[in-house]
């Protein structure tokens, strides 16, 4: 194991004890962070492009990412977007074990009209799957964008959200794909404030082992 392979997984066992981010390894919610400045490992530096990731949502299944995509209100206050991931010519890694050393890493983000940054956090250590088309592998299960605090989701409503997937995987490679998306504001949505409803994350934001619904992505 290479010398930065060995110091991506002692950094992401201090993130499990500390209870940074999620199940997997990864936070989908760090508002306004311009690169993973907090303790993660991102060994961007260290990285070759390589491969293909393509972006897109689906809270069943892997879609491509249309032009237009819908918040949903969590039950906490929060809102968020479903956003999913394939990849081609990378190291799938393992899908049985989000602690495995050959895992890539994954991150999302989304960047509002005004700059704001969200996510661009602690990356996933997600594994990726076969497709049933030929060549692709698609992230084991779907990935709940947090736009904390609701704020910052809030005032992303009914506007052009660019919205960026990149990995780096456990050969160096690395991949970025990005869209400009429009996101509409949740359903029966009001200005008196967020609600209970629509989606649940049921766990973790991202789709970790502690993910109900979200394993069911092929």
């Amino acid at each position: 194991m290479s010398t930065t392979r060995r110091a991506w997984v002692a950094a992401l066992f201090l993130i499990l004890a500390s209870g940074c981010g999620d199940d997997d390894g990864g936070s989908a919610s760090d508002a306004g962070s311009s690169d993973a400045s907090d303790g993660c490992v991102w060994p961007i530096e260290s990285s070759t492009p390589g491969g293909i990731i393509e972006l897109g949502t689906g809270a069943v299944r892997y879609e491509p990412m249309p032009d237009e995509l819908q918040f949903i209100r969590g039950t906490q206050s929060g809102t968020f977007l479903i956003v999913h991931a394939r990849i081609k010519d990378l190291d799938p890694g393992n899908v049985d074990d989000f602690l495995d050393s050959r895992n890539p890493m994954t991150r999302f983000s989304a960047t509002l009209f005004d700059g704001t940054v969200v996510g661009r956090g602690c990356p996933s250590t997600q594994g990726y799957k076969a497709s049933d088309e030929p060549g692709y592998f698609v992230r084991k299960s779907f990935q709940n964008l947090e736009f904390l605090p609701f704020e910052v989701g809030r005032k992303a409503f009914d506007t052009t959200v660019k919205l960026k997937v990149e990995i780096i995987d456990a050969d160096g490679k690395f991949a970025t794909d990005e869209k400009d998306v429009f996101c509409a504001a949740p359903v029966d949505w009001n200005d008196a404030g967020p609600t209970d409803g629509g989606l649940t994350d049921g766990g973790p934001a991202d789709g970790g082992p502690a993910d109900a619904g979200a394993d069911a992505a092929l």
